[in-house]
Parts: C-alpha cells; structure tokens; sequence
C-alpha cells in the first residue's frame, strides 16, 4: 500500500511539471547526464628547438711570436797588435835606447814617423851649400891593434880622411832606416842604421854596419857616425868621426849688439869603443858679444854619458866643461884646432879642435864639429830672440 501512494505521488508530481512546460503534461524523460568531454589531451608542447649551438668562437689567432731579438753579434775580438815591425835591418842593433835616453837626459819623446825624419834630414841635405860639409878626425879603432887617429880635409861638400873621400851623399840618407828619439835643447833628435858596402882602409869584410845618431834644426843637421866592419856586435874595426852640414849665412851678423845661441852637443868617446854605444851629451851656449868686432865664444856644459848620466872622465879625470874663446868669425865660420891628432890625450896639451858655421838667413842658428882629448862630436844651437 505504501508502495502504491508513493508511486501516486511520483505521478503528481510529473503531472503538475508538465503543466508548467506549456501546458504539455508529457514528461521528461530522465536526461542521462552528457558525459563530460574527455578533455582533449594538452598537445605535447613542441620540442623546443635545440638551440643552436654558438659558434664556436674562432680561435684568436696565436700572437705571432715575437721575433727572438738577434742576438748582438760578438764582438770581434781585437785583433792583436800587430808586432812592431823588426824594421829594414832588424840585425843591427840601435846605437842607443830612445827610451832610456829620453828619460835619462829629461828630454820629450819625439812623435815622428820614420818617414817624416827621413823627409826632415833629406830635406837639409838638398838645400846644403858648398863648403858647408865639415868631418871630425876620423878615428879608426882596430881591435888586438893600436888604434888610428887621422885629420880630415874638407872642400865642398867632401872631406877626405886617409885615403877615404867622404861627402853627404856617403850617409846614403835616404836608404837608411830612422828611429825619433826625442826632442832636448829645442833640437829634434834620431838616430840611423843601415847595411853598407865595404871599406878597404876599415877592413876586409864584404859589407859593413852603419849606425848615426843626430840632431836637427830647420837649417843645419849635425851628428856623429860609425860604421863597423862585417857587423856591430863583433867588429874588427870601426871607424868613428862626427860631422854637419846645412844651410849656412855665409856672412857675419850685420845688426849692433850682442847674440847668444843655445843648445846641444853630442860626441863620442873613443876609449869607450862605440861597440859599447858610449854616447855624451853637453849643453852649448855660443856667444858673440859685440856684433860690430865679432869673436865667438863656445862653451859645453853638464858633459854626460847619454845613457847613465855618469861624467866624461879623460885621463882619470872628470871633465865637466870645455870652453873655446876669442874665436874669428869670417863670413860666418870660425875655427880653431890644438894638440896633436895622433896623440890627443897629450897631458900637456890634449887635442881641442872646434870649427862651425852659423846657418840660416838670419844667422838664426849655429852648428859644427869638434874634438877634445879622446871625443869627437858635434853641436847644434838656434838664437834665444828667434
């Protein structure tokens, strides 16, 4: 029963909606509820493209390296010096030492080339007048023997001594070898060595040696010389003698007053023998004291060995000065000779022999030769106003 009123009841209850729908009593049937739409599936999200890949970045170039620097060159290395050339006659010893000289006298080292000394003494040779060539005794120094002393002659420019004829051109001065010295007195100093031909009154050799110290000024040159026979370290005979030439005044100082001339001599001692290269130096001083009534007075002072400084000794005795006074001066010479050639160390009176000539236009310098007990030598001077 219970049943049935609920069914009535169902009824109505449609009845009474359908009267609402339009007055259409039709019931709804029951709607089966739409299924809800499966919902579409997300669509896969596109990939994401694959980025695409940087670039590689090009690689930076590598820095070209830099150029190793070249290394600096070595430097070369300096070559050594070359050896001093043994010179044209390397066999023949130099008559002395220049440095030793120079620093025993107190001189100044001369800085000249061999060929600017050969051009200085050629160049006096040229222009020397006729009979201005002037020679010592020659003396020649015979070894185991006695020794020979013999005068000289001179005419022009040739002197003869023995049998032996000795002029400028016998120094041979463009052939020898030349070594400056120094420069002492105001005077340019060299010396000179050389291969000769032989001598017959020096002895019996094939060839001889020559060896020449000297001085010079603009217009004179003046020196002392000895040749050897065969060779200088065993000789059996020297001959040794001094001598000058140049440009000479050939007449007497013409102006009024006074002159003094100053400078230096050179000689040799024969007792020595020149194998020992015994050298002397003395200071000179020529002196006219009235121009007017002209004499000459000569003196050597501070006589000394070139080498050690020692004193000339003569006979045991030590001679310090020579002096020459009163000398005649004609046409610019003048002159004196005492003793005795062959036998000069005459304790009474020893040989002292002096002969010159001023030289120059301007008789602006003075030279010559001399001799005095066992030396022979030269002298050089120049005027103290010029």
């Amino acid at each position: 029963m219970r049943n049935f009123i609920f069914l009535l009841l169902l009824g109505l209850v449609f009845l009474l909606s359908g009267c609402g729908n339009g007055g259409e009593s039709r019931p709804d049937p029951m709607m089966e509820p739409e299924p809800e739409p499966e919902p579409e599936p997300e669509p896969e999200p596109e990939p994401e493209p694959e980025p695409e890949p940087e670039p590689e970045p090009e690689p930076e170039p590598e820095p070209e390296p830099e150029p190793e620097p070249e290394p600096e060159p070595e430097p070369e290395p300096e070559p050594e010096p070359e050896p001093e050339p043994m010179g044209t006659f390397p066999d023949i010893e130099w008559a002395l030492d220049a440095d030793q000289t120079t620093t025993n006298i107190g001189g100044t080292a001369l800085d000249l080339t061999e060929a600017q000394v050969r051009d200085a003494i050629t160049g006096i040779a040229t222009s020397a007048d006729t009979n201005t060539y002037l020679t010592s005794t020659l003396a020649l120094l015979v070894t185991g023997d006695d020794d020979i002393f013999t005068d000289s002659e001179c005419e022009g420019l040739e002197c003869t001594a023995l049998i032996q004829q000795i002029g400028i051109g016998d120094h041979n001065l463009a052939d020898n070898e030349y070594q400056a010295v120094m420069t002492y007195g105001g005077i340019s100093f060299a010396q000179s060595r050389r291969e000769g031909s032989a001598i017959p009154v020096i002895g019996d050799s094939d060839t001889t040696e020559v060896l020449t110290y000297g001085g010079w000024l603009e217009h004179h040159y003046f020196g002392v010389q000895a040749t050897f026979d065969g060779n200088t370290e065993d000789p059996s005979q020297v001959a040794v003698f001094s001598f000058t030439f140049g440009n000479a005044s050939g007449t007497n100082p013409d102006d009024s007053g006074s002159g003094t001339w100053n400078g230096v001599a050179i000689g040799v001692n024969l007792l020595e023998r020149f194998e020992d290269r015994s050298l002397l130096t003395a200071d000179v001083s020529v002196t006219i004291a009235d121009f007017l009534n002209p004499t000459v007075d000569v003196l050597f002072d501070s006589i000394k060995d070139l080498r050690t400084g020692d004193p000339l000794v003569v006979s045991g005795l030590t001679v310090e000065s020579v002096d020459w006074a009163g000398l005649d001066l004609t046409d610019g010479s003048f002159a004196e000779e005492l003793g005795d050639v062959e036998d000069p160390l005459n304790l009474s009176q020893p040989r002292k022999r002096i002969a010159g000539h001023f030289y120059g236009p301007g008789h602006e310098e003075v030279g010559g030769i001399f001799e005095y007990a066992s030396v022979v030598g030269s002298f050089g001077a120049k005027r103290d106003d010029q």
